[in-house]
């Protein structure tokens, strides 16, 4: 666990260290990266598709992995695929397209997920629907037990529980209510 309550700059002191655990710790099976304040949150980068790639081929055997970084869905679906047994995911920001077919997704059985802020990868400054993150988020974690999603956003979670309580009744379809 690499943490600091210490103002350093991201830029400086945690991307490289992060860069430096990419170059490959086999046998790692938990990371926590933090650094700097909250308000320095959106400083740090979005992973790409090509450090993803990187990190889940260095530490094959992660478990747990917290980080400050951003996320976009396909390196997110990269990451939980690359790494079967991963049970704790905490990351910033997820962002997520304007469209996208959440049945493409291989489910995970992920038990603990924390995500700060959701994102759309058009419009930034603007939230996605509550409902189509539930649904992405249901279709690759069905057994998600642990989810802590922003206060602001808690609308996602209620969708989620719905989706995830009618799938364990059985139940054909599920029926969000508004």
């Amino acid at each position: 666990m690499l943490q600091s309550g210490r103002r350093h700059p991201v830029e400086e002191v945690g991307v490289p260290i992060f860069h430096s655990l990419m170059r490959g710790l086999p046998k790692l099976r938990a990371l926590v990266l933090l650094f700097g304040w909250l308000a320095d949150q959106l400083k740090w980068p979005t992973m790409t598709p090509e450090q993803v790639k990187i990190m889940t081929l260095s530490c094959p055997h992660m478990q747990s992995f917290t980080v400050q970084f951003s996320l976009s869905l396909p390196p997110l679906q990269a990451m939980t695929l690359a790494w079967p047994s991963l049970v704790s995911l905490t990351f910033s920001t997820l962002y997520i397209p304007a469209s996208v077919d959440s049945t493409k997704s291989k489910p995970h059985s992920l038990y603990h997920l924390s995500i700060s802020t959701f994102r759309q990868v058009l419009k930034p400054e603007n939230p996605p629907p509550a409902e189509q993150v539930a649904r992405i988020l249901d279709a690759m974690f069905p057994e998600l037990k642990d989810c802590s999603l922003p206060q602001v956003y808690c609308e996602v979670m209620g969708v989620l529980t719905e989706l995830q309580a009618g799938r364990v009744v059985g139940e054909g379809s599920v029926t969000i209510r508004h």
